[in-house]
């Protein structure tokens, strides 16, 4: 007997360790190390994930949820509603912007990541996403913000907030614009209610959903972030050429192939953080690191970049896209759909992923986009009637049940007959009444009785 249930709870923990997702064969420390990068463990960031930018399944994942400051990468949502506006058509890549004094003042606080900008010129928004993208200026990203939206500050940090919800960001939440505390403006950006001193609160995850989103909507976006090196105003005497941060771009110190963009971002609070992007033939992913290093050691703007890249290499390396789900009827969780199109998703070494279904579309589950996969209806079921009885126009004639052809009086008479028979029998009743009973028995009635019992 010990060793039957012994057997049995072997079988078990197999079952349910099988069920459990495949976990990462190395740690992303040893990862890196084994890449060759000098990366050592107080490098490490706090958070990361990878996730393809077609569907929005995670490939990689640590501390996804775990709430970090995420300095300038804040910026990128300054840019997607940006990129809103000028599919809005409210504004377009060549609307100009008259810098005020406000912003010249703003453009000469050292301590703020900035360029030069003077009041009275005019900037055209290519520049000012240029500027804000790549060099990371505070300035410009407030000229934007200012530009696309008419109420106050406080009111345009509402925008990002909702903004945020909508696109699923659900533990993010803006206390300031750009990245950099409010309080180190010196007054002259000082949204009204939010706390001078607060940093802004963001996941992986959520960064990964705004790039997601921003990328998705917007590829546009693209063509400002590609290059290691960006020139604004050339040929006037407000020239400026910026280096991008982005060393993991092609030429970059650490330059890997595909890497297209998109946004890095520092402050003593958050250490060194990094929203990258690559594309190799047609797969395109999406990385996030956070917190890697600390503030004390500038070099972690080198840092993080060991990480993106090897991440980004992994997810190359060992996923391939393919259909795990084709066109046609699909079982899910024990109910029937189907779908007109193939479903593609990542796979690694053969295993598909888990499916699911999430308003009417057929996904990978845990997908960051709860509107990817492909569109699915309910399979079709044979016509019911209202007792729950298949017509007979709804399936084999076989297969029909015997009682649906039975008249409705006969099921009302079964009851009185049988109490009938049942207190003629109880009473002894005579031998020609018995006799009687038996010739109803060899009837229809005796065979729904002998049934019902």
């Amino acid at each position: 007997m010990k060793k039957f249930l012994l057997g049995i709870c072997s079988v078990l923990l197999a079952v349910f360790v099988g069920a459990l997702p495949v976990a990462a064969e190395e740690d992303l420390l040893t990862m890196a190390q084994k890449a060759g990068y000098p990366a050592t463990a107080d490098m490490v960031p706090k958070a990361s994930i990878v996730v393809d930018a077609d569907s929005g399944q995670i490939l990689w994942g640590e501390n996804v949820d775990l709430k970090w400051d995420p300095a300038s990468t804040t910026k990128t949502m300054v840019v997607y509603l940006t990129f809103e506006a000028i599919s809005q058509g409210k504004i377009t890549l060549d609307t100009e912007v008259v810098a005020t004094e406000t912003d010249q003042a703003i453009a000469g606080i050292y301590a703020l990541s900035n360029n030069k900008i003077v009041a009275g010129e005019t900037y055209t928004v290519r520049e000012l996403l240029t500027m804000t993208l790549v060099p990371s200026s505070n300035v410009t990203t407030l000229m934007l913000a200012h530009l696309i939206h008419e109420g106050d500050d406080a009111s345009f940090l509402q925008l990002m907030n909702d903004t945020a919800q909508s696109l699923g960001m659900t533990n993010t939440h803006f206390y300031n614009g750009t990245g950099a505390v409010s309080g180190a403006f010196e007054g002259y950006y000082a949204p009204a209610g939010s706390d001078p001193a607060a940093s802004n609160e963001v996941t992986a995850k959520d960064m990964a959903i705004l790039a997601y989103h921003l990328i998705k909507k917007h590829p546009e976006v693209l063509e400002f972030t590609n290059s290691t090196q960006v020139t604004v105003k050339a040929g006037t005497p407000l020239e400026e050429t910026f280096d991008a941060y982005n060393y993991s771009l092609p030429g970059g110190k650490y330059g890997i192939e595909g890497v297209d963009g998109l946004k890095t971002g520092s402050s003593p609070q958050a250490g060194f953080n990094a929203i990258i992007t690559a594309k190799r033939g047609e797969t395109r992913l999406i990385t996030v690191v956070l917190g890697v290093g600390n503030w004390a050691d500038q070099n972690g703007e080198y840092y993080r970049h060991f990480f993106v890249n090897t991440l980004l290499e992994h997810a190359f390396s060992t996923y391939q896209r393919q259909v795990v789900a084709p066109a046609g009827e699909q079982e899910i969780d024990g109910q029937k759909w189907t779908t007109d199109q193939d479903l593609y998703a990542m796979v690694k070494d053969g295993v598909a992923p888990q499916l699911t279904v999430v308003n009417d579309h057929l996904q990978v589950a845990g997908s960051i986009d709860p509107m990817s996969g492909v569109a699915v209806k309910t399979a079709k079921k044979p016509t019911e009637h209202s007792s729950g009885l298949l017509l007979p126009g709804g399936t084999d004639k076989k297969k029909t049940s015997f009682f649906s052809s039975v008249p409705l009086l006969v099921y009302l008479l079964v009851p009185v007959l049988l109490v009938l028979v049942l207190v003629g029998i109880f009473l002894g009743r005579g031998k020609r009444r018995k006799a009687k009973h038996s010739e109803i028995g060899n009837g229809t009635y005796s065979r729904r009785h002998r049934r019902r019992k």
